[in-house]
């Protein structure tokens, strides 16, 4: 073999580990800078999607949000039980901005997984999805989801 051939050879082999190596999914191999959207998102321009928790459903049970755009989403508890808006993979996808209870400022630092509303409370949460997707959304009180109190979330 010639030394441009072992060349080209190495080469190539080069190019074919390179490709494989980065042959992830855009979300686990790009990093999101959540606090550089949170801080140059216009939240007044926020599109406001409500979410009603009622007794073992959501309405509406699926929930459409499009990337990169500010969201408002207004979560209120109808009935007269504690109830939970849960969906851990969403809450890890998104650059929350911040978090209202009953008008009322929340920390998010430990929002990860849920927000939890007892029965005639309400919650606002200011977020950007900022890559597509799709997610499981239920509630994680005892066996309300098996009772059907589960949706879906997609990001398009």
């Amino acid at each position: 073999m010639t030394h441009k051939l072992k060349l080209s050879a190495l080469l190539a082999l080069a190019l074919l580990v390179t490709a494989c190596a980065s042959d992830k999914p855009a979300t686990q191999s790009a990093s999101v800078d959540k606090a550089a959207i949170v801080s140059s998102t216009d939240w007044s321009a926020s599109h406001t999607v409500e979410v009603d928790l009622a007794d073992f459903s959501f309405s509406p049970g699926t929930l459409n949000f499009k990337h990169n755009t500010p969201y408002r989403l207004h979560l209120v508890n109808t009935s007269g039980h504690a109830h939970t808006f849960s969906s851990k993979t969403f809450f890890k996808a998104i650059a929350i901005d911040k978090m209202q209870k009953n008008g009322t400022d929340v920390s998010t630092a430990s929002l990860n997984q849920d927000i939890e509303l007892k029965g005639g409370e309400q919650a606002d949460l200011y977020f950007v999805a900022p890559t597509p997707g799709n997610y499981d959304l239920y509630c994680d009180e005892f066996l309300h989801e098996a009772m059907g109190m589960s949706g879906k979330i997609a990001v398009l």
